[in-house]
């Protein structure tokens, strides 16, 4: 044998050797480049671009989009309202950050009502002001790209008290839900409020969970009532 077949056998386990350390770190060009003294703006999410460039090929057509974290993606919005093409993009332990970051998909599916629902996840580590200008932020960036579109601003619903920790207390919940209201006149969209139907001595009713914080199947019809007075309208 070469050394040229010795040259390629030792590149190919030096290469080997760095997607290794790269995936275990889970490194990214950009990190490793910005380690070297490049800058970038912001960080691609290319599972998200992914998303959105099979989502423009399909080309599908909606009426509703919801968003929001596992509570939205819990629910079967799709059966409860059967003559409506409806998308979930609801993803389980979503921040209100990972929402925000991910909103841009939604013009893609061309919808003509839009349904947010979130902040719960991140009130451990934001306080409700910063959390507020993070929701009217993420606002004016989905109807700036949805022009037309009808925005609904949805309640974020109360906790049991035994799972209240931090930041993440039934009463920054409903801080922060009067900061939504505030949100959803300041910019001419649609506030809702689905904590009054779960609420039960300023906490979550313990009948409706089965956890402190996600609704047992049987009282999600409560929440889908309550969209049902703006979707069949």
């Amino acid at each position: 044998m070469d050394n040229d077949f010795y040259r390629f056998i030792f590149t190919c386990l030096v290469l080997s050797a760095t997607l290794g350390i790269l995936y275990v770190n889970n490194a990214t060009p950009q990190r490793l480049l910005a380690k070297l003294g490049f800058h970038f703006s912001e960080e691609t999410n290319w599972t998200l671009e992914s998303w959105n460039s099979s989502l423009k090929q399909l080309n599908y057509d909606s009426d509703i989009i919801f968003i929001g974290d596992s509570l939205t993606i819990g629910e079967n919005f799709q059966a409860y309202f059967p003559d409506k093409k409806i998308m979930n993009l609801g993803i389980s332990g979503d921040s209100l950050s990972d929402i925000s970051k991910r909103a841009f998909i939604i013009r893609e599916l061309t919808p003509e009502m839009i349904f947010i629902e979130g902040g719960v996840n991140s009130l451990g580590s934001n306080s409700v002001d910063s959390l507020a200008v993070q929701y009217e932020s993420m606002i004016v960036e989905i109807m700036d790209n949805n022009p037309g579109d009808e925005m609904f601003i949805q309640s974020n619903l109360p906790v049991s008290n035994e799972i209240q920790a931090g930041g993440l207390t039934n009463e920054n919940i409903a801080k922060l839900n009067a900061k939504l209201r505030e949100i959803a006149e300041k910019h001419s969209a649609t506030y809702i409020d689905v904590y009054s139907a779960y609420v039960l001595d300023g906490e979550m009713n313990p009948a409706y969970t089965k956890d402190g914080i996600h609704l047992n199947d049987e009282y999600k019809y409560l929440w889908l009532e309550i969209l049902s007075e703006y979707i069949n309208k």
